[in-house]
């Protein structure tokens, strides 16, 4: 078992992860230690913070971000056949406590996560271990 990332149309090599966490970790790790100039935006601030952050991508890539700023809400899909709904006002929900963003998760998963996510790369993106009961 485990997670296969690639793609063979392209000649993408094809790497096996124990896990999404281990994914994760070789991913960003892959782009943080690096020297060449990066740009990292997280979901997160584009859901909470998009007029700002979107502001500040514009400055940094020499552009100008448009006078009006408008959030569009609604999914970027075609939800009609789908049950799972994605847009703005869901993704503040799921992601603005750390409660909703671990929901369902085990108390393994959090202990697995605890574990196995890379303290560094948690820092870097002012992220916060998951928490959880011992006992």
């Amino acid at each position: 078992a485990g997670i296969r990332v690639g793609n063979k149309k392209s000649g993408a090599q094809h790497v096996k992860y124990h896990s999404i966490v281990h994914l994760w970790n070789k991913w960003y790790e892959g782009h943080m230690n690096t020297t060449h100039p990066k740009l990292v935006i997280r979901y997160e601030d584009l859901i909470f913070h998009a007029s700002y952050v979107v502001n500040q991508i514009c400055q940094c890539a020499g552009g100008k971000p448009a006078k009006n700023f408008r959030y569009i809400a609604d999914s970027a899909k075609n939800q009609t056949k789908m049950t799972v709904k994605n847009g703005l006002a869901q993704a503040m929900i799921r992601y603005g406590t750390v409660q909703n963003r671990t929901e369902g998760f085990t108390k393994a998963d959090m202990k697995f996560a605890t574990k196995r996510l890379d303290l560094d790369l948690m820092e870097q993106f002012h992220y916060t271990m998951p928490q959880y009961d011992e006992d």
